[in-house]
């Protein structure tokens, strides 16, 4: 067995080098703690920076993209006041059109009422003159008319009082009863019947049978 003052020695070694041990393992661990204190602010400082840059990129892009959209906003507007201006003389031509297309169907119908109007005036040869109405080549004359007289058949050429009744011929020669045959001459005395014959023996009745030529 060791002495006591060894032991004193030896266990005051011990603890010396046991606070030694605790000393250094407290070191490390504050010098861990540290650098990883260290670390985790280097890397939400690299977070920060990378979310700023990006959140940078980010505003540049929809700015970007905004000043497109309006630049094309620009442009749009552009060429609809572009086309409202050509669409606006389109309409005034068109009015302009339609303008010029009434006045000259007016125009258009009061030269064809002047025309009307003075149609009669104008073209006289329309007019039935008094020559074109007469016509005195197609009106027979006399000398057209009497070759016809003479040409027509014998019987029709003869006067009507041949074809009158024998009451009023009585006094004038007739040329139709010298050639008639003799019972057409006859008075129709003879041939009517006896009663009739008593009762006026006295007047002579005289009928001629008429036949037409």
């Amino acid at each position: 067995m060791l002495p006591l003052h060894q032991l004193d020695q030896s266990s005051q070694q011990f603890q010396q080098i046991q606070q030694q041990l605790d000393q250094q393992v407290q070191q490390q661990l504050q010098q861990q703690f540290q650098w990883q204190q260290e670390q985790h602010q280097r890397d939400l400082q690299d977070l920060r920076t990378c979310y700023l840059w990006q959140q940078q990129q980010l505003q540049q892009q929809l700015q970007q993209q905004i000043q497109q959209q309006q630049q094309q906003i620009q442009d749009l507007q552009r060429k609809l006041a572009i086309e409202e201006d050509d669409f606006q003389q389109l309409e005034d031509l068109v009015k302009e059109a339609f303008e010029e297309c009434d006045d000259l169907r007016r125009q258009l119908a009061c030269q064809q009422i002047r025309q009307q109007i003075r149609q009669p005036i104008q073209q006289p040869d329309r007019i039935q003159q008094p020559d074109r109405i007469q016509q005195p080549d197609r009106i027979q004359q006399p000398d057209q008319i009497r070759p016809l007289q003479s040409s027509l058949p014998d019987p029709l050429q003869r006067p009507l009082q041949s074809s009158l009744p024998d009451p009023l011929q009585s006094s004038l020669p007739d040329p139709l009863q010298s050639s008639l045959p003799d019972p057409l001459q006859r008075p129709l005395q003879s041939s009517l019947p006896d009663p009739l014959q008593r009762w006026w023996p006295d007047q002579a009745i005289n009928y001629q049978i008429y036949q037409p030529n």
